[in-house]
């Protein structure tokens, strides 16, 4: 549930990857940035990865497009050769122009044009850009000698930008490329709109946007769109890359069909310009993604694989381009529940980008994490501890800051298996991370990984924990800002929400819970609607430990009209409304009414196939207690019984805390119902070892006096 955080208690569980936007692990752009693993949406296929990837090799890359504008047919080899001519000559003209050669970038990008105009025709993309770039070193021609500085001084600007952009410092990243604009405009004016930086203009659009100001990233790419239209026109590779990019701040956004339309244009002017490059390749694995996104596997596979396809044929397989691709396509294949290829392709991925671009480098620090976490989803918790063991140990100079990107998760890990005092460790060094940032960037890093490790501490029910890390983030924040500092100021709402709950301040999770909501229903992502549902479903529970029954049946209505219209009617959210409206109508002694909804519910999830799943579970206990209630004491047991068998099978997959949490509210059903004697010991041995782990959570922590404890 990486969008909005974590949710409420018996949610949690219940609705396990119903609302989660995680990105893409290398995200397809030249920066790689972490983010929470994807929960498998299960997929049949009828075809294998190799299978699709037979068929896709049916077809092989198409390369880029030259053709002579009076006969229409390819060029011949030797004009091919003046075509790289052209490429070089505006390469060594930029160049010149950077070391303030003025007349040779002139007389060099006139060539070009002279060429491109002859060979390609004056309406090809290589004669509109050496066109414009002849008319810009002629710009510059007539500019004083200061003038010829300060512009100098602004491509100084764009390459600390970029080199900024490649080491993940986007804050400097941003601040460099606005420099580098406000320096042309400062020589050319703004009535020149068409000679300001699109390069820069570019690279501040795409801080912004891996920055996660998305906000001020849009308005950016407003400006790049219209400059670039001006000098290149609708129909320019440059035009389509800035499409590309956009198409990804999109999909970071949740705003998918708009993600689409950018991608479908780009890769639109890409087939009638330079053909299947790696700026097409690029535009294609974006739109994968958008469609991954959008419920489209097989057309997402279909994109992604020609993405790698293009990739090997024009970089080569050991390129780091191409391990961007495979990287891409196990996470999708691990999104959609294919997941045989997605450790292999992992290691082809990490093979490539440890031998190329070093230890140091993002991509191969998130590549290790991603490798890393498909051990974790396996349940092969330690494999996962001795990768990021591994390379923890490793890297020479590598600043700590980028060294414990990695260290939340191995704390994380180490939860899993028990180590907590290594985990303490790990989480500290974590946090002290916020102190010695020196500049938002880093300071939202630092507290990036510190909220990692305060997930980690709440997925494994240790709410005591999870909340005096929270107060000691919020102080470290307040010291690195020297500014008042809260938990609000650490944690999203959502996430604040689950763990108020979970440690009995039921109130204020829902005041939590109540900021999330409102703060989906004013997005602009596609799928608010579901993020809306499920933070409904989330403020139920803690409004019923509070006994305010009339706001959470409220609050229950509300979330069964969502979702009895199109589009949700019958799904595993209606059913699950229906759930929730049953516990509350239950807990309000009203069993009848309970018995109502939850045969409704019961229907539902038989008719979606989930009776594996971790809702009907849920579903099941509740039944079970509204059976008895009504005096059905034999089909209330069968319920109960059947809940705790499901639950028990799960914890014989992985013993996990909130599988064991599935079991506890089964097993303490069954022995208010009928009184089971094996239930309530078992219950009473539980409840011991999570009192003396600290680990009892939300309606757990009245348990043992209820139960003599």
């Amino acid at each position: 549930m990486a969008k909005y955080g974590q949710m409420s208690l018996f949610l949690a569980a219940l609705a396990a990857g119903a609302s989660g936007l995680a990105r893409p692990v290398i995200g397809q752009e030249p920066t790689a940035t972490s983010s929470p693993a994807d929960e498998p949406v299960e997929t049949k296929f009828l075809r294998t990865h190799e299978e699709f990837l037979a068929a896709a090799r049916e077809h092989p890359p198409i390369g880029g497009i030259y053709r002579s504008p009076e006969t229409g047919k390819d060029l011949s080899a030797d004009q091919m050769k003046q075509v790289r001519k052209i490429e070089s000559l505006l390469e060594d003209a930029s160049s010149a122009c950077e070391k303030g050669d003025v007349e040779t970038a002139k007389k060099m990008a006139d060539e070009a044009m002279t060429t491109a105009r002859k060979l390609l025709g004056p309406t090809h993309f290589l004669s509109i850009s050496a066109t414009g770039a002849r008319r810009l070193y002629g710009r510059y021609a007539e500019v004083t000698a200061e003038q010829l500085a300060t512009l100098a001084q602004g491509d100084a600007a764009r390459r600390e930008a970029w080199a900024a952009y490649k080491a993940s410092d986007f804050g400097k990243a941003e601040q460099k490329a606005k420099l580098a604009v406000e320096l042309r405009e400062k020589v050319v004016g703004s009535q020149y709109d068409e000679l300001i930086d699109s390069d820069a203009l570019r690279i501040q659009a795409m801080a912004q946007t891996e920055g996660g100001r998305a906000e001020q990233a849009e308005k950016t790419f407003v400006r790049l769109m219209d400059v670039l239209e001006r000098s290149f026109g609708k129909n320019h590779p440059k035009t389509a890359d800035a499409l590309t990019r956009r198409g990804w701040l999109r999909i970071t956004e949740g705003r998918m069909q708009d993600a689409m339309n950018d991608l479908r244009r780009a890769l639109s002017i890409h087939e009638i310009t330079d053909g299947e490059t790696l700026d097409a390749a690029r535009a294609m694995d974006h739109l994968g993604t958008a469609l991954a996104f959008n419920n489209d596997p097989e057309g997402a596979i279909g994109r992604k694989i020609r993405a790698m396809m293009i990739r090997e044929t024009l970089a080569g397989a050991e390129s780091p381009d191409t391990a961007e691709s495979y990287s891409n396509l196990a996470w999708l294949y691990h999104r959609i529940g294919m997941t045989a290829p997605v450790t292999p392709l992992r290691l082809k991925a990490l093979a490539v980008f440890e031998k190329h671009l070093g230890l140091e480098h993002t991509y191969t620090f998130t590549e290790i994490s991603n490798l890393a976490r498909t051990h974790e989803e396996l349940g092969e918790y330690n494999e996962a501890i001795r990768l990021y063991e591994k390379y923890l140990g490793k890297g020479g100079d590598r600043t700590l800051l980028d060294k414990f990107r990695l260290g939340a998760r191995l704390g994380a890990a180490y939860l899993r298996v028990g180590r907590r005092d290594d985990a303490k460790k790990m989480f500290d060094t974590v946090l002290a991370e916020i102190a010695r940032a020196d500049d938002d960037s880093a300071r939202r890093i630092a507290l990036s990984n510190t909220v990692t490790s305060i997930r980690a501490y709440m997925q494994n029910h240790l709410a005591d924990e999870a909340v005096a890390l929270l107060t000691d983030a919020a102080k470290a924040v307040a010291k690195s800002t020297g500014k008042p500092a809260t938990d609000r100021d650490v944690l999203p709402p959502a996430d604040l929400g689950t763990l108020y709950e979970m440690v009995g301040r039921n109130k204020e999770s829902v005041e939590m819970f109540r900021e999330a909501t409102k703060l989906a229903r004013q997005s602009q992502r596609d799928d608010k609607d579901n993020a809306v549902i499920m933070l409904l479903f989330a403020q139920v529970n803690p409004l019923i430990q509070m006994k305010d029954h009339r706001e959470a049946e409220a609050v229950c209505d509300e979330a069964l009209r969502m979702t009895d219209r199109e589009g949700y009617q019958g799904s595993p959210l209606n059913a699950l409304a229906l759930l929730l409206m049953g516990r509350t109508q239950a807990a309000n002694g009203q069993n009848d009414r309970a018995q109502f909804y939850l045969e409704d519910a019961g229907k539902l999830f038989k008719a979606n196939k989930d009776q594996e799943s971790i809702p009907y579970i849920h579903y099941l206990t509740e039944w079970g207690r509204v059976l008895g209630a009504l005096g059905d004491k034999s089909g209330g047991r069968a319920a109960l019984a059947e809940a705790v068998q499901k639950s028990r099978d799960l914890m014989n997959k992985q013993s996990l805390p909130e599988y064991e949490f599935l079991l506890l509210r089964a097993l303490r059903g069954l022995a208010d119902v009928a009184g089971d004697a094996d239930a309530i010991e078992e219950l009473k041995t539980r409840l011991q070892k999570r009192q003396q782990t600290h680990s009892l959570i939300g309606e757990l922590r009245d348990w043992p006096k209820e139960l003599g404890l």
